[in-house]
């Protein structure tokens, strides 16, 4: 294998990784994600999407990032 096939398939693995951990997450980390991802993009699309909005859910303003694991 060549190094950009070898790097292309660390990706595809990487990224396989990465949704079985988040299809492992229970729903209420899955949610805090959601929101997260919301709050960093509204200031973007704001002007241009008027139904853009942040979902405001009790218990669901913690913005500590839950990493993945590594390895």
């Amino acid at each position: 294998m060549d190094p950009l096939e070898t790097e292309f398939w660390k990706a595809i693995d990487g990224k396989e990784k990465r949704r079985k951990w988040l299809a492992s997450l229970p729903i209420h980390e899955k949610v805090r994600i959601l929101i997260r991802m919301q709050k960093m993009i509204y200031p973007l699309v704001k002007d241009r999407d008027p139904r853009a909005c942040v979902w405001h859910i009790p218990g669901y303003d913690d913005d500590t990032p839950k990493s993945p694991p590594m390895g």
